[in-house]
């Protein structure tokens, strides 16, 4: 064999030996990218602040829930004393809702539309506006109830019914 053709062999199984070292270096040590191990990654590092704030958000759903049953119990005393629990982020706007229910429960309409104006004032949401536009139909202002349920409709689909219920109300007192 001539040199010419064992340099070629040489070249030939150095190349072939390169090549089968890096797809195996390729092959062995870059990590494969684990969808769920990175989450649970995640979530381990930043348990203690995702559990505290998971525990904040369920004290608050519990207690907005102990406020709802004692303005629907008519205990009103312990409705205003959970009410200075709440935490301060919201806190006006929750309060204003819930002074606004209170005031329904006992039949004070005019000061119950006084709380939910105010609450819509400062955001117009459509728990406020449904809320709002109940007193209108108990207090028989249908045209105004049925505005606000449209407002809020637009806002929020769940209240077509109320729309439509209003205005079928509208249509027999005529």
């Amino acid at each position: 064999m001539s040199k010419k053709k064992i340099a070629t062999w040489v070249t030939i199984i150095f190349l072939a030996t390169a090549l089968v070292a890096v797809s195996l270096y390729n092959r062995y040590s870059r990590k494969t990218f684990d969808p769920k191990g990175f989450i649970n990654d995640i979530r381990e590092k930043n348990k203690p602040w995702l559990d505290s704030l998971q525990n904040a958000i369920n004290y608050e759903n519990n207690l907005n829930f102990r406020i709802q049953k004692a303005i629907n119990d008519s205990d009103f005393k312990t409705a205003y004393t959970l009410m200075d629990s709440l935490p301060n982020f919201g806190k006006k706007n929750s309060i204003h809702l819930y002074k606004g229910m209170i005031y329904v429960k006992q039949n004070k309409y005019s000061k119950a539309i006084e709380e939910y104006n105010s609450l819509i004032d400062a955001e117009p949401f459509p728990l406020a506006l449904g809320k709002r536009a109940e007193v209108y139909v108990k207090a028989g202002k249908l045209d105004l109830a049925l505005n606000d349920y449209k407002e809020a409709y637009s806002l929020n689909y769940d209240y077509s019914l109320q729309v439509a219920a209003t205005f079928e109300l509208k249509n027999k007192k005529r």
